[in-house]
């Protein structure tokens, strides 16, 4: 793809399969950059590409190459101290397919920050406390609500990815695609496969966890007191019966 980055500058970025994975990533020397954009091009021109999309090859000034790599999700952000926690990349590293991986970024830092505003500093009524109850109540509650969000908006970005590949295996199923995505884009302004990330709000989202999860516990609490109201219902219940049985067989005693 092709951004203007100034008036006189056009940064042109292509993905494309590596068959090998290379560790030595980082802007190469000029004349190994020019070698490198010159063999692309070739092989580009081979493949039908017009030579306009082949010419900023030819003047590259600054070559960058870099690896795209697809790691599996982690279960753990946080580690057994509870005070070392993952965000972002280091988190969730995404695929650049749907160019949300930055968004979800700042997801994981908004979220994590209203969940230890509400467990170490009483919802912001007190200093912060960063005891290791509240730093655990805090981070429990923010693995479990954003590894499972991330996972599945960036399991999307490889789904994006796949159709990309597909679209350069086959002219049918490209021109299939191109008319979803310009039907998708006419009814929803955008693919519909984006819509779950940009539609989110983190902010309501943490309340609404949040009032949950007191709403559980206050459920949890009311359980004992109803079983031992039942428990002391019962044994009432049972005096009240054996009182009786006493009385009824003294009275069938005294009339013998």
């Amino acid at each position: 793809r092709g951004t203007l980055a100034g008036d006189t500058e056009t940064v042109f970025q292509l993905y494309f399969p590596a068959k090998t994975m290379e560790e030595a990533w980082g802007t190469l020397s000029h004349e190994e950059g020019r070698r490198q954009c010159a063999e692309l091009a070739e092989k580009l021109r081979n493949d039908g590409w017009d030579e306009a999309f082949l010419a900023p090859l030819h003047s590259a000034n600054s070559v960058i190459r870099v690896g795209l790599f697809s790691r599996e999700p982690l279960n753990k952000w946080v580690d057994a101290s509870g005070r070392i926690i993952l965000l972002g990349d280091a988190a969730h590293p995404p695929v650049p397919y749907i160019g949300q991986g930055a968004m979800m970024a700042m997801e994981d830092v908004g979220v994590l920050a209203h969940l230890l505003k509400h467990h170490c500093c009483n919802g912001g009524k007190s200093a912060f406390d960063p005891s290791a109850a509240n730093l655990s109540a805090a981070t429990s509650h923010y693995e479990t609500m954003r590894i499972s969000r991330t996972r599945k908006i960036l399991g999307n970005s490889h789904k994006l990815g796949a159709t990309q590949q597909r679209r350069a295996e086959s002219w049918v199923y490209n021109l299939q695609r191109e008319l979803s995505i310009r039907m998708q884009v006419a009814f929803y302004g955008t693919l519909a496969i984006m819509k779950p990330g940009a539609a989110y709000d983190f902010a309501q989202d943490v309340a609404r966890q949040i009032k949950e999860v007191e709403q559980s516990n206050d459920a949890s609490l009311a359980s004992p007191i109803v079983d031992l109201h039942t428990i002391q219902f019962r044994r009432r219940m049972v005096c009240i019966g054996l009182t009786i049985t006493a009385a009824a067989i003294i009275v069938i005693h005294g009339r013998r």
